[in-house]
């Protein structure tokens, strides 16, 4: 879960990002350099490519059991954009090169055992790094 939307002790809303939203906020930035370097000329491109960039977020959202199955998405992407530059692909190179180191070197989080939860039997502090 990316924790977007989650309840604090308090009752009040409040945005907790994980590493995986860096590549949507450099898409997000990479899409706004065109935009505002041609004067707003480009908002058709950059519509066009904020509509295409729905398409992967919806697919990573069920988020594949491993991670190979997350690396082709990205893998994917990369030489598309390359070959699409010339219209506002080289923007969404770093977002996309982002992406695809995260999905390579950050471990799936799901399936490791949560160590900070546990609690010796006697103790009153739980085990494991603090």
């Amino acid at each position: 879960m990316n924790g977007i939307g989650v309840r604090g002790r308090c009752g009040r809303w409040f945005v907790r990002l994980g590493i995986r939203t860096v590549p949507w906020l450099l898409a997000v930035a990479g899409l706004g350099i065109p935009l505002l370097a041609g004067g707003f000329a480009g908002w058709p491109y950059v519509l066009v490519w904020g509509i295409l960039l729905i398409v992967p977020w919806i697919v990573t959202r069920d988020r594949p059991a491993n991670r190979r199955e997350r690396m082709v998405l990205p893998v994917f992407l990369l030489p598309l954009l390359l070959v699409l530059g010339f219209v506002g692909g080289w923007y969404l190179i770093p977002a996309d090169v982002a992406w695809l180191l995260i999905e390579f070197v950050v471990a799936d989080q799901r399936n490791l055992p949560r160590a900070d939860h546990r609690i010796s039997p006697g103790l009153s502090t739980p085990i494991g790094p603090l």
